[in-house]
């Protein structure tokens, strides 16, 4: 059995989801951040992600080399110094509706029906 595997010294790597991702206007609003748009066509077998500057989403157009599932080579378009971006996150308090939400076929905690006594 041969396996064969690859192996690159100073390669510029970015998780593979930053290459999925696409912002949520609405989101972005939430927690204070903009996003810009571009004109630009893609060029031929180039890629885009997004690249954070300040409180403004910027896409970038790069070409990607070699994966290894969760992370991405990036041979062109990357300095290595840029904040790219993966995702939002958002934290929101969790609103105290699990009472009206309950299905009244599941059965609760142990001690949750204290009120019936």
């Amino acid at each position: 059995m041969t396996i064969f595997t690859l192996e690159k010294d100073d390669a510029t790597a970015v998780p593979t989801k930053a290459l999925r991702f696409v912002p949520n206007a609405e989101l972005l609003g939430e927690i204070g951040l903009t996003a810009v748009e571009t004109d630009s066509q893609a060029a031929p077998g180039s890629r885009e992600l997004w690249v954070k500057e300040g409180t403004t989403l910027r896409p970038r157009r790069v070409y990607a080399g070699a994966a290894s599932g969760d992370m991405t080579e990036i041979t062109e378009g990357l300095t290595g110094s840029e904040e790219i971006v993966t995702g939002l996150v958002t934290a929101k308090p969790r609103e105290e509706t699990a009472a009206i939400e309950r299905s009244p076929f599941m059965p609760g905690p142990p001690g949750s029906n204290d009120k019936k006594k």
